[in-house]
């Protein structure tokens, strides 16, 4: 497999250390323990997350207009792939179409990289892979280079799990006229927490802390909404976990000790009014809005957009 290691298991390992002292768990280690890709996976294949059948709804039912609306020679630069099954959606279409695109998945889970190549591999597509910090600035100008115009995907409300604004300001900093982003997020509504706070969601999101040995007995995992301070029409979905015992954890050779009641706060994720999420595209960072395409349910937004 072609993966061009940007970002070191040893690297990883260290941040989780700094991440367990800290009581704060990023996102990118939602993905990266073997038991934390397994209840990814089973999450993906289950109806009661909406959100993948969502983004996969909308790129597999809008992939042959894009194509269209696409260059001849490209390449696609997917930020935050996981295992690449949407892209390839698109990506096939693009192919099909006539036009030449090759591939780069950008991901820091192995496992899930390695199945994104698999899924290029298997449909005859070109790629290059990237084991990379979807936000590091000098991770993706390394990875973004030549003078083919680029199309930048961020799918299955993975900018919800980042900062979204920086991050689109990021991708616009980085890329030149000619270049496209392709991005989706989940419309919130009243009920939105329904869509996380539910046993299969649980289990995903507990998969880190069990890792490292805690066990559901150990405290409780929870959930919240709220509306974001500084942004109108942006809301967080958030969730901590919170020790019911005193607790003491050997991490990398390191002993963690988390109190009774601590908090371990985990990464927040980002859901947006309509109105909102094409204003950070367009107004906040810089892109020039050319589709937007909204799925069955009014619950899920992508926008094509030029550099």
């Amino acid at each position: 497999m072609q993966i061009e290691v940007l970002l070191t298991e040893n690297e990883l390992s260290a941040q989780f250390l700094s991440a367990f002292e800290a009581r704060f768990l990023p996102e990118k280690f939602f993905y990266w323990f073997p038991l934390s890709v397994k209840a990814w996976l089973a999450l993906c294949q289950d109806g009661a997350y909406r959100n993948f059948f969502r983004s996969s709804g909308l790129v597999s039912g809008h992939s042959v207009e894009i194509a269209k609306l696409l260059p001849q020679d490209l390449e696609a630069i997917s930020i935050g792939s996981g295992q690449g099954n949407k892209d390839i959606l698109l990506l096939s279409a693009i192919q099909d179409s006539g036009r030449s695109v090759r591939y780069v998945p950008v991901d820091s889970s192995q496992a899930l990289l390695e199945m994104a190549c698999r899924e290029a591999i298997s449909s005859g597509i070109q790629y290059q892979a990237y084991k990379a910090e979807a936000t590091n600035r000098s991770h993706l100008e390394s990875i973004v280079s030549g003078r083919k115009p680029h199309l930048f995907m961020i799918l299955g409300n993975t900018l919800g799990a980042l900062l979204p604004v920086e991050m689109c300001r990021l991708l616009r900093a980085i890329s030149k006229p000619g270049d496209f982003l392709l991005a989706d997020g989940e419309i919130y509504a009243e009920d939105t927490i329904v869509g996380y706070d539910n046993p299969l969601n649980r289990r995903f999101a507990f998969a880190p802390l069990a890792s490292v040995g805690i066990a559901q007995q150990d405290g409780s995992l929870v959930f919240k909404t709220k509306p974001a301070e500084d942004q109108l029409g942006v809301y967080y979905l958030t969730k901590h976990f919170q020790a019911s015992r005193d607790l003491s954890l050997n991490i990398a050779g390191s002993t963690i000790n988390i109190a009774r009641s601590e908090k371990m706060e985990m990464s927040v994720s980002g859901k947006f009014s309509r109105e909102a999420f094409s204003r950070m595209i367009g107004e906040e960072a810089g892109f020039s809005p050319i589709r937007e395409f909204v799925s069955r349910d009014q619950r899920f937004l992508m926008v094509l957009a030029g550099a």
